[in-house]
């Protein structure tokens, strides 16, 4: 008897005490997936007061823990953060080419996966901004206010360039050593934020990337007739004109004639028009 109560007593020591502890999985955090399918657009706000308005097509993605270690989000599409101010956790933005980091800013992100590029613009404050194939940490690139860098995803090698006469490539005093990266300055923000108002201002936007926003703001698709239109530029304020009504103004400016169909747009050249509006479509070139 004793050496069967001694027995069980050992046996039940190391069950407790010696054996091996079975390692408990960690249960990962859950992810939030929010997506602003293409004719709307949507805005969230955050349980740290953080606001994003996510333009059409766009899905960001974050863990239900959200704020309480990280402020951490990846992000496909468009969206504009206004981001509540907390220096003990970052918020990170992480897209396929780049990852903003920002403490308490305004900026623009724009990253649709159908694009060549990616770009960011910076309204109020700062953002860090490291591309994926950086492997210096000096390789960092800070945007002021009214800076605007974009990212060639699809070539190292790219043309110094900007996307309205206003802009100006920053000069040599600030150096960047990545080929596939360019940097603007004094840029109108407004030109890159405010899709997400009721006034969306458009200056002299190429009609071939004018015709992208449009149709993911109206869910239609745009064919071209003439590859000579994607050239024209346009100006203009959008507010609550359908696609009939912009097609309409803009064919008040250039020699474009338009056939709408459903969700159908093609645009060809007006050939009655085309001499009255010769010196435009030679200026827009």
């Amino acid at each position: 008897s004793w050496l069967l109560i001694f027995g069980l007593g050992s046996a039940l020591t190391w069950w407790l005490l010696v054996r091996p502890k079975e390692k408990i999985p960690a249960i990962a955090s859950r992810s939030i997936e929010v997506y602003t399918p293409l004719g709307a657009r949507s805005m969230i706000r955050l349980a740290d007061s953080t606001q994003i308005w996510l333009n059409a097509g766009t899905k960001i993605t974050y863990g239900e823990d959200y704020g309480q270690k990280t402020r951490s989000m990846r992000l496909i599409g468009e969206a504009y953060f206004k981001v509540a101010k907390d220096s003990l956790h970052p918020f990170i933005v992480k897209t396929e080419g780049i990852e903003i980091r920002a403490l308490g800013t305004r900026f623009n992100v724009k990253a649709y996966p159908e694009e060549k590029t990616i770009s960011a613009t910076l309204e109020e404050g700062k953002i860090d901004i490291r591309t994926l194939n950086m492997t210096e940490k000096d390789d960092r690139l800070l945007l002021n206010p009214k800076e605007k860098l974009i990212y060639h995803k699809e070539t190292r090698e790219t043309d110094k360039y900007t996307e309205s006469p206003e802009e100006k490539i920053l000069p040599v005093g600030k150096t960047i050593k990545i080929k596939d990266v360019n940097i603007l300055s004094n840029v109108r923000t407004e030109l890159y934020t405010s899709w997400k108002d009721s006034r969306w201002i458009i200056y002299r936007e190429p009609l071939s990337t004018l015709a992208p926003m449009l149709e993911r703001r109206f869910n239609i698709k745009i064919f071209f007739g003439d590859e000579q239109l994607k050239n024209l530029k346009f100006s203009g304020i959008i507010e609550n004109e359908t696609v009939d009504q912009i097609v309409s103004a803009l064919k008040l400016t250039a020699p474009i004639d338009y056939r709408i169909n459903k969700d159908t747009l093609m645009l060809s050249i007006d050939t009655r028009a085309t001499e009255g509006f010769k010196k435009i479509m030679i200026n827009n070139n």
